[in-house]
């Protein structure tokens, strides 16, 4: 959690998060469209690096953790 925390308050609110695994998004604040994406029950480990990819090349003036 405490990296959770961290990072929600260090990456502003421009920013996109793409979790696969580890990240607690219920105790981050995320305040636009865009802001998270996640694992669905079918996705596996490995999607994650393609998705933020993807997530920085169609706007590649926003940060992608």
């Amino acid at each position: 959690m405490y990296l959770s925390l961290t990072l929600s308050d260090v990456i502003g609110a421009d920013a996109t998060v793409v979790n696969e695994l580890g990240l607690a998004p219920a105790v981050m604040s995320f305040t636009g469209p865009h802001s998270f994406f996640g694992p669905t029950t079918s996705a596996g480990l490995g999607w994650g690096g393609g998705a933020a990819l993807w997530a920085k090349l169609a706007d590649p003036g926003r940060l992608v953790v």
